[in-house]
């Protein structure tokens, strides 16, 4: 429970800061008027030193938010909260009680997974959730094990979609974002054209490789190294990997951009249809607690 009185704009309660992205913090939230507890997305209006064109970012990132398709593996769009007098515009989501994948995987004895069921399970929905995205028009461009969220149910949420953009009828962009590391080929060359779609794909990629692997595919010890083997494409996966498992990971992280599968592509892979025997390890997830409920009663309390 917080120590102080929660601070209140309008109809919303602000809470503790669970997060921060490039426009902002993210912090916890309960909307007075509905009784919902969310997740308060906080655009800065004047932060110091920020780019000419961070207005007409911080919109395109709004949009794309409103724009979410319902599925159970992306977050909720709830509300867009704008005071004339508050020095943040406020995006209100749905409040996801879960773990990063990353904290998941680094929690586990060897720091790495097996190709277990509990896995399989978590990358169906992944790539379910990158589909749906991807039939709404919207690439993500920042998918990594930081930004997936795992609930104790199992559910899978893709987060963080302040490198997301809307493409309406192509798949093509010209702009690189994310993550070096977890960059497709095409996207860290600045190719005149990249599809933004089969980047997302590479991205899950690399992190199903960490996941497996408990370390990224590409290494290196300077930036400008790291830079160069990512424009390569050239990942070794290691030969102790099971053939399905291998063959999986060689399909997402092909370096060819028109002969990587699509993410629905990806979903009728064989490797999901491997027998629980395989590797039969599964995974509890400790569950989160929902601290903003203590923050939601209080202030109603009181």
């Amino acid at each position: 429970m917080l120590d102080e009185k929660p601070e209140r704009i309008g109809d919303l309660v602000l809470g503790h800061v669970i997060g921060r992205g490039a426009s902002g913090p993210v912090r916890e939230g309960y909307i007075l008027s509905t009784n919902e507890i969310v997740a308060i997305k906080c655009f800065e209006r004047d932060r110091p030193f920020q780019p000419r064109n961070e207005k007409e970012r911080v919109q395109d990132e709004i949009d794309v938010l409103k724009s979410l398709p319902a599925h159970s593996g992306l977050p909720k769009f709830v509300d867009a909260i704008d005071y004339p007098k508050s020095s943040s515009v406020y995006v209100a989501m749905e409040f996801v009680a879960g773990v990063q994948l990353k904290t998941v995987v680094e929690n586990q004895p060897e720091k790495s997974m097996k190709a277990s069921k509990w896995l399989r399970n978590v990358f169906k929905q992944l790539l379910a959730a990158v589909d749906e995205l991807h039939n709404a028009k919207i690439a993500h461009r920042d998918i990594a094990p930081d930004n997936i969220l795992i609930t104790a149910g199992n559910r899978v949420v893709l987060v963080d979609f302040g490198n997301a953009v809307c493409l309406e009828n192509k798949a093509t962009g010209t702009s690189s974002a994310g993550t070096l590391a977890f960059q497709a080929p095409e996207v860290a060359s600045k190719l005149p054209t990249m599809d933004l779609y089969a980047a997302d794909v590479w991205a899950v990629g690399v992190t199903l490789f960490f996941c497996i692997c408990g370390r990224l595919p590409i290494q290196e010890s300077s930036l400008m190294q790291t830079l160069l083997k990512v424009k390569s494409g050239d990942i070794a996966i290691p030969d102790n990997i099971q053939d399905a498992t291998r063959d999986m990971l060689t399909a997402l992280l092909e370096p060819n951009v028109s002969a990587r599968p699509s993410a629905k592509e990806a979903l009728g892979h064989v490797w999901f249809d491997l027998g629980d025997d395989v590797f039969p390890e599964e995974v509890s997830i400790t569950p989160y607690q929902e601290t903003v409920s203590d923050l939601a009663k209080r202030y109603v309390r009181e």
